[in-house]
């Protein structure tokens, strides 16, 4: 103890606490740098995409024995899993509409005719060889007049939007959602400098093919037998897939009917009775009603800015350029915006892709060039995505008149 002069010389000494020893703070700091691994693996599985099977404790049949589509398989001579029907095979739909092996079966089922040695019955067209096509619609899908009706025409262009119209647009212009990316992706390849991404692109477009637009040649598509249609449709063409299996046969009917609409909607011409003499009229009289009439049709002149308006709309102007401030539209492409107008603007815009920037004002003349070759200035900060659409020069008018109608930019 302490004497009463404070002296603590006498009081016990404590034992000194002994060092950690260094290998066991190692051994710490790589256990807890390794405890970290879990968490980071964990971390990578839930945004990694690897095409091996996750681990399941509990299987609950997420993870079967089985072949996906188009994957290699052993078992079979062709090596491979997805299987055509046996030869002879009969699709039964519902009800049979017709009789196997008639003729009326061949006009509903397949769109052209079948000779009696069951080979297709050919013609020679613009001195060409090909199928004999069926002009008019089977009986299974018309009424007792032979004429098909509005909800018909309404169901194929419900299954047009569906199924051909990420290609081929929902106009029919060609320019659907899918072409546009092949066209953004065609475009990085040629302005990306790094060339493992450009050989990548490449490969993914390389064997991309432009899809039809109806009204590019439109007498073509008035011309052509409706069982031309149906059988595109079913078999395909081209680089095109057949989607007789994904769409049944009435469906594939609808959708010929509408192509047809659609052709004549966007490039009618009333000729009066000439129209109406013979059987390919009287077909596309079934479609489109009192739209081909025996009398001379009379349409009251528009404007150019009206013209122009119904131009902005048939070419689909409107999916990617905004005109209307409380307009909601989600749109796949960012576009320059006409809210409010923009003639007068000054706009700093590259001179070709990729090209110098150049200020210049948005006037009659760039409008014009830019409705003639989109790719001539391209307005900085946006992508050089815009396709070029086929426009007579009237056309070309009416759209700088609706262009100008929005209003000026103000200074």
């Amino acid at each position: 103890m302490a004497d009463e002069s404070g002296d603590q010389s006498n009081l016990p000494k404590l034992a000194p606490i002994p060092k950690i020893p260094r290998w066991l703070i190692f051994v710490i700091m790589i256990g807890t740098v390794c405890s970290w691994i879990p968490l980071a693996l964990i971390a990578r599985a839930r945004t990694a995409k690897s095409p091996r099977q996750r681990i399941h404790f509990w299987q609950d049949m997420d993870q079967q024995p089985k072949y996906k589509a188009q994957s290699f398989n052993p078992a079979f001579a062709d090596h491979r899993s997805m299987r055509s029907p046996i030869e002879n095979t009969v699709a039964q739909q519902g009800d049979a509409k017709v009789r196997i092996g008639t003729p009326e079966d061949d006009h509903y089922r397949l769109g052209y005719k079948i000779g009696v040695d069951g080979k297709p019955i050919e013609e020679v067209v613009g001195g060409q060889k090909r199928k004999q096509f069926y002009d008019t619609f089977p009986a299974a899908v018309t009424d007792a007049k032979g004429h098909i009706n509005a909800s018909f025409l309404e169901r194929g262009r419900e299954r047009y939007n569906i199924f051909c119209s990420m290609c081929h647009g929902h106009a029919g212009y060609g320019d659907g959602l899918v072409h546009r990316r092949v066209n953004e992706l065609t475009i990085a390849q040629d302005t990306r400098s790094n060339m493992y991404a450009g050989e990548k692109i490449r490969k993914m477009v390389g064997a991309w093919g432009v899809p039809r637009n109806f009204h590019l040649d439109p007498q073509r598509y008035k011309d052509m037998p409706v069982g031309e249609i149906f059988t595109t449709i079913s078999d395909g063409f081209n680089l095109m897939k057949g989607y007789k299996r994904q769409i049944d046969v009435d469906d594939r009917w609808a959708i010929a009917a509408y192509v047809k609409a659609l052709v004549y909607s966007r490039n009618f011409e009333p000729h009066g009775a000439s129209l109406l003499g013979d059987e390919r009229s009287k077909a596309l009289k079934a479609i489109l009603g009192d739209a081909l009439t025996d009398k001379p049709v009379v349409k009251k002149a528009l404007t150019p800015v009206e013209l122009g308006a119904q131009l902005w709309k048939s070419k689909i102007c409107f999916t990617c350029h905004q005109t209307e401030k409380n307009d909601t539209m989600v749109r796949p492409i960012k576009a320059p915006s006409f809210v409010g107008g923009i003639f007068g603007r000054e706009e700093e815009v590259h001179v070709g892709i990729g090209g110098p920037i150049q200020k210049i004002k948005v006037d009659d003349a760039y409008l014009l060039e830019s409705l003639s070759n989109p790719m001539a200035k391209i307005v900085k900060g946006y992508q050089p995505v815009m396709p070029p659409v086929p426009l007579t020069d009237q056309e070309k008018q009416a759209l700088l008149a609706y262009i100008k109608s929005l209003g000026s930019a103000k200074k």
